[in-house]
């Protein structure tokens, strides 16, 4: 089901709340501010938005505003999930907001004829498809804390830029 075309207001909420945070960091991204700087804006100017909506995720939960099977109630309850991910950018330094760029990668190195997909049998034990690839990535980042070059951990290195 697609929760935009069943939900509207709801999902306008969480998209405008998300867009203040990438208007944010888009200006951070204009004013060349350091990694150290970009941390500093987002607390200033991106935690409250993050803390507002984290709220309004939780209530429509705990309050019973949406049901938890509706696919508003799945993304919300993958939002909150993974929300100490989603917000890594509020306390770490150079932290992406996203990792769009590195998925969009990895999907196309990470084919089914290139890589095993991930299953269940015997020859290729689940995690060797790209769900495994993307847990055992390393990111380096330059000064603006724009991710340079993406790894797995035995240093093979997938993209550079």
């Amino acid at each position: 089901m697609d929760a935009a075309a069943h939900f509207p207001e709801e999902c306008r909420y969480v998209v405008e709340s998300l867009s203040v945070i990438y208007k944010n960091d888009a200006e951070a991204h204009e004013k060349n501010l350091s990694p150290e700087a970009r941390l500093y804006f987002h607390q200033t100017h991106s935690r409250p938005t993050m803390e507002q909506l984290h709220v309004w995720l939780q209530r429509q939960i705990e309050d019973r505003l949406v049901e938890p099977n509706s696919g508003l109630g799945e993304a919300i309850a993958y939002l909150l999930k993974y929300w100490a991910k989603m917000t890594l950018f509020l306390r770490n330094a150079g932290a992406p907001l996203d990792n769009n760029l590195c998925e969009r990668a990895l999907k196309r190195a990470c084919r089914k004829d290139t890589i095993y997909p991930d299953s269940d049998d015997a020859t290729n034990p689940p995690g060797d498809g790209a769900d495994g690839i993307y847990d055992r990535m390393e990111l380096k980042y330059n000064r603006q804390g724009e991710v340079t070059e993406r790894k797995d951990l035995n240093g093979t290195v997938y993209c550079t830029f």
